[in-house]
Protein backbone atom coordinates (compact mmCIF):
# COMPACT_ATOMS: atom_id res chain seq x y z
CA UNK A 1 0.00 0.00 0.00
CA UNK A 2 1.19 3.57 -0.53
CA UNK A 3 0.37 6.61 0.94
CA UNK A 4 1.70 10.30 1.19
CA UNK A 5 4.10 11.46 4.20
CA UNK A 6 4.14 14.67 3.26
CA UNK A 7 7.04 14.77 1.14
CA UNK A 8 7.31 11.54 -0.73
CA UNK A 9 5.02 8.78 -1.28
CA UNK A 10 6.11 5.53 0.99
CA UNK A 11 4.83 2.20 0.73
CA UNK A 12 3.91 1.16 3.81
CA UNK A 13 1.56 -1.67 5.96
CA UNK A 14 -2.09 -1.07 6.84
CA UNK A 15 -0.83 -0.46 10.28
CA UNK A 16 1.59 1.82 9.05
CA UNK A 17 -0.52 4.00 7.17
CA UNK A 18 -3.17 4.05 9.49
CA UNK A 19 -0.91 5.84 12.41
CA UNK A 20 0.78 8.05 9.83
CA UNK A 21 -3.06 8.82 8.90
CA UNK A 22 -4.56 9.44 12.56
CA UNK A 23 -1.80 11.17 13.67
CA UNK A 24 -1.47 14.77 15.23
CA UNK A 25 0.61 17.19 12.71
CA UNK A 26 2.69 18.02 15.34
CA UNK A 27 3.65 14.34 15.73
CA UNK A 28 3.98 13.85 11.98
CA UNK A 29 6.66 16.87 12.32
CA UNK A 30 8.61 15.61 15.16
CA UNK A 31 8.64 12.43 12.91
CA UNK A 32 10.05 13.48 9.97
CA UNK A 33 12.35 16.36 11.20
CA UNK A 34 14.14 13.06 13.10
CA UNK A 35 14.28 11.64 9.60
CA UNK A 36 15.58 14.60 8.46
CA UNK A 37 17.96 15.16 10.92
CA UNK A 38 19.21 11.34 11.23
CA UNK A 39 18.96 9.70 8.26
CA UNK A 40 16.50 6.95 9.45
CA UNK A 41 13.59 5.81 7.55
CA UNK A 42 10.31 6.90 8.19
CA UNK A 43 8.51 3.74 8.25
CA UNK A 44 11.36 2.87 11.01
CA UNK A 45 10.66 5.29 12.88
CA UNK A 46 7.01 5.09 12.50
CA UNK A 47 7.52 1.44 13.72
CA UNK A 48 9.54 1.89 16.48
CA UNK A 49 6.28 4.50 17.68
CA UNK A 50 3.35 2.25 17.05
CA UNK A 51 2.34 0.78 20.21
CA UNK A 52 3.27 -2.93 20.21
CA UNK A 53 -0.09 -5.51 20.90
CA UNK A 54 0.78 -7.64 24.00
CA UNK A 55 1.13 -10.93 22.67
CA UNK A 56 -1.45 -13.18 23.21
CA UNK A 57 -1.56 -15.27 25.83
CA UNK A 58 -0.65 -18.71 25.52
CA UNK A 59 -3.20 -21.24 26.89
CA UNK A 60 -2.45 -24.43 27.72
CA UNK A 61 -3.66 -27.20 25.38
CA UNK A 62 -6.54 -29.62 26.28
CA UNK A 63 -5.05 -32.85 26.52
CA UNK A 64 -6.25 -34.73 22.96
CA UNK A 65 -8.94 -37.48 24.09
CA UNK A 66 -7.49 -40.44 23.19
CA UNK A 67 -8.47 -44.04 22.94
CA UNK A 68 -6.78 -46.82 24.68
CA UNK A 69 -5.59 -49.67 22.64
CA UNK A 70 -4.55 -52.78 24.49
CA UNK A 71 -1.32 -54.09 22.18
CA UNK A 72 -1.40 -58.09 21.89
CA UNK A 73 2.02 -58.95 21.53
CA UNK A 74 3.23 -60.05 18.32
CA UNK A 75 2.21 -63.07 16.51
CA UNK A 76 4.48 -66.10 16.41
CA UNK A 77 5.19 -67.45 12.81
CA UNK A 78 3.44 -70.08 11.76
CA UNK A 79 4.51 -72.26 9.25
CA UNK A 80 2.32 -75.00 7.93
CA UNK A 81 -1.81 -75.06 8.10
CA UNK A 82 -4.63 -77.41 6.38
CA UNK A 83 -5.75 -76.69 2.74
CA UNK A 84 -9.31 -77.14 1.35
CA UNK A 85 -9.99 -80.46 0.32
CA UNK A 86 -10.15 -79.63 -3.48
CA UNK A 87 -6.67 -78.88 -3.41
CA UNK A 88 -5.67 -81.70 -1.45
CA UNK A 89 -2.32 -84.05 -2.29
CA UNK A 90 -1.59 -86.93 -0.34
CA UNK A 91 1.96 -88.55 -0.89
CA UNK A 92 3.55 -91.95 -0.62
CA UNK A 93 6.84 -93.45 -1.34
CA UNK A 94 8.03 -96.91 -1.91
CA UNK A 95 11.89 -97.36 -2.96
CA UNK A 96 10.66 -96.60 -6.69
CA UNK A 97 7.65 -95.85 -6.55
CA UNK A 98 5.58 -91.80 -5.15
CA UNK A 99 1.84 -91.87 -5.28
CA UNK A 100 -0.69 -89.41 -4.44
CA UNK A 101 -4.29 -88.92 -5.13
CA UNK A 102 -5.56 -85.53 -5.55
CA UNK A 103 -9.79 -84.57 -6.55
CA UNK A 104 -10.45 -85.07 -9.85
CA UNK A 105 -14.12 -83.66 -9.32
CA UNK A 106 -14.62 -83.48 -6.09
CA UNK A 107 -18.89 -83.22 -6.52
CA UNK A 108 -18.82 -86.48 -8.12
CA UNK A 109 -16.40 -88.23 -5.54
CA UNK A 110 -13.63 -88.99 -8.16
CA UNK A 111 -10.00 -88.51 -6.87
CA UNK A 112 -6.86 -88.94 -9.68
CA UNK A 113 -4.11 -91.40 -8.63
CA UNK A 114 -0.89 -90.68 -9.88
CA UNK A 115 1.78 -93.12 -10.15
CA UNK A 116 5.44 -91.97 -11.01
CA UNK A 117 8.33 -94.41 -11.21
CA UNK A 118 11.46 -92.25 -10.04
CA UNK A 119 14.35 -94.81 -9.94
CA UNK A 120 16.33 -96.49 -12.68
CA UNK A 121 14.67 -99.50 -12.89
CA UNK A 122 11.09 -101.04 -13.70
CA UNK A 123 8.89 -101.11 -10.39
CA UNK A 124 5.35 -102.95 -9.50
CA UNK A 125 2.95 -101.67 -6.75
CA UNK A 126 0.24 -102.48 -5.16
CA UNK A 127 -2.07 -99.73 -3.44
CA UNK A 128 -3.74 -99.96 0.27
CA UNK A 129 -6.20 -97.42 1.26
CA UNK A 130 -9.28 -96.85 3.08
CA UNK A 131 -8.11 -100.52 4.82
CA UNK A 132 -8.09 -102.97 1.55
CA UNK A 133 -5.87 -102.89 -1.78
CA UNK A 134 -7.20 -101.20 -4.45
CA UNK A 135 -9.66 -103.92 -7.08
CA UNK A 136 -9.98 -106.49 -4.14
CA UNK A 137 -13.64 -105.04 -3.42
CA UNK A 138 -15.24 -105.77 -7.10
CA UNK A 139 -12.50 -107.86 -9.45
CA UNK A 140 -15.08 -110.43 -9.92
CA UNK A 141 -17.42 -107.87 -11.66
CA UNK A 142 -14.08 -106.15 -13.37
CA UNK A 143 -12.67 -109.61 -15.20
CA UNK A 144 -16.21 -110.55 -16.28
CA UNK A 145 -17.06 -107.25 -17.92
CA UNK A 146 -14.97 -106.03 -20.74
CA UNK A 147 -16.27 -102.21 -20.14
CA UNK A 148 -13.82 -102.01 -17.01
CA UNK A 149 -11.24 -102.84 -19.22
CA UNK A 150 -9.37 -104.97 -17.28
CA UNK A 151 -7.70 -108.76 -17.47
CA UNK A 152 -5.20 -110.95 -15.18
CA UNK A 153 -1.73 -109.94 -15.87
CA UNK A 154 0.25 -112.50 -17.63
CA UNK A 155 3.82 -110.60 -16.61
CA UNK A 156 4.91 -107.70 -15.26
CA UNK A 157 4.97 -104.90 -17.72
CA UNK A 158 4.69 -101.05 -17.66
CA UNK A 159 0.58 -99.83 -17.99
CA UNK A 160 -0.01 -98.38 -20.96
CA UNK A 161 -0.92 -95.15 -21.64
CA UNK A 162 -4.59 -94.24 -23.01
CA UNK A 163 -6.34 -91.04 -21.00
CA UNK A 164 -6.75 -90.39 -17.25
CA UNK A 165 -10.60 -91.34 -18.40
CA UNK A 166 -9.53 -94.66 -19.83
CA UNK A 167 -6.44 -95.96 -18.00
CA UNK A 168 -7.14 -99.22 -16.24
CA UNK A 169 -5.00 -101.65 -14.81
CA UNK A 170 -4.45 -105.27 -14.58
CA UNK A 171 -5.68 -107.98 -11.41
CA UNK A 172 -3.43 -110.52 -9.97
CA UNK A 173 -3.07 -112.52 -7.20
CA UNK A 174 -1.11 -110.76 -4.28
CA UNK A 175 0.30 -113.25 -2.00
CA UNK A 176 1.86 -113.48 1.74
CA UNK A 177 4.35 -116.38 2.00
CA UNK A 178 3.37 -118.31 5.35
CA UNK A 179 5.74 -119.92 8.26
CA UNK A 180 5.29 -123.72 6.64
CA UNK A 181 5.52 -122.26 3.19
CA UNK A 182 2.27 -121.59 2.04
CA UNK A 183 0.37 -118.62 1.17
CA UNK A 184 -2.71 -116.56 1.42
CA UNK A 185 -3.63 -114.80 -0.94
CA UNK A 186 -6.03 -111.73 -2.38
CA UNK A 187 -6.98 -110.74 -6.28
CA UNK A 188 -6.12 -106.79 -6.85
CA UNK A 189 -4.78 -104.46 -9.03
CA UNK A 190 -0.92 -104.59 -9.53
CA UNK A 191 0.70 -101.19 -10.87
CA UNK A 192 3.79 -101.74 -12.86
CA UNK A 193 6.07 -98.71 -14.49
CA UNK A 194 8.70 -98.10 -16.46
CA UNK A 195 12.01 -95.73 -14.95
CA UNK A 196 10.38 -92.21 -15.36
CA UNK A 197 6.99 -93.08 -16.01
CA UNK A 198 4.21 -91.49 -14.55
CA UNK A 199 0.80 -92.81 -14.83
CA UNK A 200 -2.80 -91.62 -13.57
CA UNK A 201 -5.75 -93.72 -13.19
CA UNK A 202 -9.36 -92.07 -11.98
CA UNK A 203 -11.20 -94.02 -8.38
CA UNK A 204 -14.78 -93.25 -7.14
CA UNK A 205 -17.04 -93.28 -4.33
CA UNK A 206 -15.60 -91.04 -1.97
CA UNK A 207 -16.95 -87.66 -0.51
CA UNK A 208 -15.31 -84.76 1.38
CA UNK A 209 -16.54 -86.56 4.30
CA UNK A 210 -14.67 -89.58 3.33
CA UNK A 211 -11.63 -89.17 1.29
CA UNK A 212 -8.98 -91.31 0.31
CA UNK A 213 -7.37 -92.66 3.85
CA UNK A 214 -4.46 -94.43 5.75
CA UNK A 215 -2.74 -94.69 1.99
CA UNK A 216 0.33 -96.61 1.72
CA UNK A 217 2.01 -98.47 -1.39
CA UNK A 218 4.34 -101.81 -1.50
CA UNK A 219 6.46 -102.87 -4.31
CA UNK A 220 6.50 -106.35 -4.76
CA UNK A 221 7.57 -108.94 -6.68
CA UNK A 222 7.25 -111.53 -8.88
CA UNK A 223 6.45 -115.35 -7.57
CA UNK A 224 5.01 -117.35 -10.42
CA UNK A 225 2.60 -117.86 -13.32
CA UNK A 226 -0.39 -120.28 -13.37
CA UNK A 227 -3.19 -121.16 -13.20
CA UNK A 228 -5.51 -120.48 -10.61
CA UNK A 229 -8.87 -121.61 -9.37
CA UNK A 230 -10.94 -118.79 -7.87
CA UNK A 231 -14.10 -118.46 -6.96
CA UNK A 232 -15.86 -115.39 -5.36
CA UNK A 233 -18.11 -114.49 -2.79
CA UNK A 234 -21.38 -114.11 -4.11
CA UNK A 235 -22.21 -111.19 -1.72
CA UNK A 236 -19.47 -109.01 -3.75
CA UNK A 237 -21.77 -108.61 -6.66
CA UNK A 238 -24.97 -107.95 -4.56
CA UNK A 239 -22.87 -105.53 -2.94
CA UNK A 240 -21.85 -103.69 -5.74
CA UNK A 241 -25.07 -103.69 -7.37
CA UNK A 242 -26.68 -101.52 -4.12
CA UNK A 243 -23.70 -99.56 -4.64
CA UNK A 244 -23.93 -98.91 -8.11
CA UNK A 245 -27.99 -99.39 -9.19
CA UNK A 246 -27.11 -101.63 -11.46
CA UNK A 247 -27.41 -105.16 -12.01
CA UNK A 248 -23.84 -106.37 -13.49
CA UNK A 249 -23.11 -109.94 -13.02
CA UNK A 250 -19.97 -111.77 -11.56
CA UNK A 251 -17.96 -114.54 -13.81
CA UNK A 252 -19.59 -117.80 -14.00
CA UNK A 253 -18.98 -120.51 -13.44
CA UNK A 254 -18.42 -119.52 -10.15
CA UNK A 255 -15.41 -120.83 -9.19
CA UNK A 256 -13.43 -121.13 -12.53
CA UNK A 257 -10.05 -120.89 -13.64
CA UNK A 258 -7.60 -118.36 -14.79
CA UNK A 259 -4.11 -117.35 -16.05
CA UNK A 260 -2.18 -115.53 -13.90
CA UNK A 261 0.78 -114.07 -12.20
CA UNK A 262 1.27 -114.13 -8.37
CA UNK A 263 3.34 -111.35 -6.79
CA UNK A 264 5.09 -111.93 -3.50
CA UNK A 265 3.93 -108.88 -0.75
CA UNK A 266 6.10 -107.63 1.60
CA UNK A 267 6.45 -108.56 5.39
CA UNK A 268 4.97 -105.06 5.97
CA UNK A 269 2.26 -104.88 4.09
CA UNK A 270 -1.00 -105.83 5.46
CA UNK A 271 -2.55 -108.96 4.64
CA UNK A 272 -6.32 -107.54 4.39
CA UNK A 273 -9.26 -109.81 2.22
CA UNK A 274 -12.79 -108.13 2.32
CA UNK A 275 -14.25 -111.05 1.54
CA UNK A 276 -14.40 -115.05 1.51
CA UNK A 277 -12.72 -115.40 -1.70
CA UNK A 278 -11.21 -118.93 -2.56
CA UNK A 279 -7.89 -118.82 -4.28
CA UNK A 280 -6.17 -122.40 -5.39
CA UNK A 281 -3.03 -122.91 -7.68
CA UNK A 282 -4.18 -125.56 -10.62
CA UNK A 283 -7.51 -126.27 -11.81
CA UNK A 284 -11.02 -126.45 -10.80
CA UNK A 285 -11.25 -129.54 -10.71
CA UNK A 286 -11.22 -130.00 -7.00
CA UNK A 287 -13.23 -127.02 -5.83
CA UNK A 288 -16.74 -127.44 -5.30
CA UNK A 289 -18.60 -124.98 -8.43
CA UNK A 290 -20.36 -122.72 -5.78
CA UNK A 291 -18.51 -121.09 -2.71
CA UNK A 292 -20.32 -121.49 0.66
CA UNK A 293 -22.48 -118.82 1.71
CA UNK A 294 -20.34 -116.76 4.17
CA UNK A 295 -21.47 -113.98 6.44
CA UNK A 296 -21.95 -110.70 4.52
CA UNK A 297 -19.22 -108.62 4.99
CA UNK A 298 -19.70 -104.61 4.69
CA UNK A 299 -18.98 -103.61 1.47
CA UNK A 300 -16.58 -100.81 0.73
CA UNK A 301 -17.93 -97.39 -0.77
CA UNK A 302 -14.96 -96.28 -3.05
CA UNK A 303 -14.27 -98.51 -5.89
CA UNK A 304 -18.40 -99.00 -7.12
CA UNK A 305 -18.50 -95.16 -7.77
CA UNK A 306 -16.31 -94.89 -10.65
CA UNK A 307 -16.28 -98.22 -12.36
CA UNK A 308 -20.14 -97.90 -12.10
CA UNK A 309 -19.61 -94.83 -14.16
CA UNK A 310 -17.51 -96.73 -16.36
CA UNK A 311 -19.89 -100.28 -16.83
CA UNK A 312 -23.05 -97.59 -17.71
CA UNK A 313 -20.69 -95.30 -20.28
CA UNK A 314 -18.68 -97.34 -21.73
CA UNK A 315 -16.75 -95.31 -24.13
CA UNK A 316 -18.65 -92.06 -23.29
CA UNK A 317 -16.06 -90.86 -21.12
CA UNK A 318 -13.82 -88.27 -23.29
CA UNK A 319 -10.65 -86.70 -22.02
CA UNK A 320 -11.25 -83.05 -20.36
Amino acid sequence: MTSSFGFKEFEGTSEEIAFWNKAREEERSSLKKRHVDTGECLLCIIDETIPQKPPEPVLPKKPEKTEHVERLPAAPRIVGGIITRSMERVEVTTQNLKVSWEWYNEGQGLVAWTFQNTGSQQATAILFRNSYYFGNAFWPIYVNNPAFGTTFASKLEPLVEKTIQRNSAPLTLISWKQPDDSYKSVVAFIFTLAPGQTWQILEGGFSPATPPEGVSAYEVSMISEADFCLGYDPKQVSAWDRQSGTSTPGYSPNPNTFHSIQVLAPAEAPFKALFNDVIQQGSCESVPKETPVQPEAQAPQAEAGLWSLLAKNAGSLKER
